[in-house]
């Protein structure tokens, strides 16, 4: 993962079409019962995969770390995780996918801030 910057921005690309495309069914369907799936689309996915991917760029030092990596790995299957269980409770299902989700969303932010912090200790 040599471009682990490009990958980040990729993926927020990927989340924003995502998102979008489910505001667009949303109203064209008028119906909004998935506006929690939709804001967490571009949330989670759009916004903090940039921040991820525009900070990694800034700073492509980061990436030489293996924590980068396993960092890349737990955001995107955080994301994806959550936002199916989201979907899922959204729509009458459990929360426990919506749980573990959350958890590894967050796991993958702190690791962001260990990066970031080592990243202005050698700055």
């Amino acid at each position: 993962m040599r471009n682990l910057a490009g990958y980040y921005i990729t993926a927020a690309i990927i989340y924003a079409i995502a998102g979008m495309a489910l505001g667009i069914w949303s109203g064209l369907h008028e119906d909004f019962s998935l506006s929690p799936v939709h804001g967490h689309l571009n949330l989670v996915g759009w916004v903090s995969f940039a921040v991820y991917g525009l900070t990694f760029r800034a700073w492509p030092e980061i990436t030489n770390s293996p924590v980068a990596r396993f960092q890349f790995w737990t955001a995107n299957a955080g994301a994806l995780i959550f936002i199916v269980g989201l979907y899922m409770r959204t729509t009458g299902g459990s929360a426990a996918l919506v749980s573990l989700g959350s958890l590894i969303v967050l796991a993958g932010m702190i690791l962001f801030l260990l990066l970031v912090l080592l990243q202005m200790d050698h700055s």
